[in-house]
């Protein structure tokens, strides 16, 4: 997983990605955390850049892969 990324976000505290296993973890800021599997590498760019990181999120990830909620912090990496 690559370093965590503390991001400017109404709803998302970080943001971490995998080039290797194209999986993207996303740290909520009411503390639950999920990780996406099968996310290319641009889509994780762009999610960065985005103006709207929690829009981008409900338009381009959630809903459309295969996911799993991370339950403890220490899941985290």
């Amino acid at each position: 997983m690559s370093q965590r990324v503390l991001v400017e976000s109404a709803c998302i505290a970080s943001i971490a990605f995998s080039i290797e296993e194209n999986v993207l973890q996303l740290e909520f800021r009411n503390g639950l955390a999920y990780e996406y599997f099968g996310v290319p590498a641009s889509l994780y760019s762009d999610l960065l850049s985005a103006q709207s990181k929690g829009a981008f999120v409900i338009r381009f990830i959630r809903g459309r892969f295969a996911f799993r909620r991370l339950e403890s912090p220490g899941d985290l990496t």
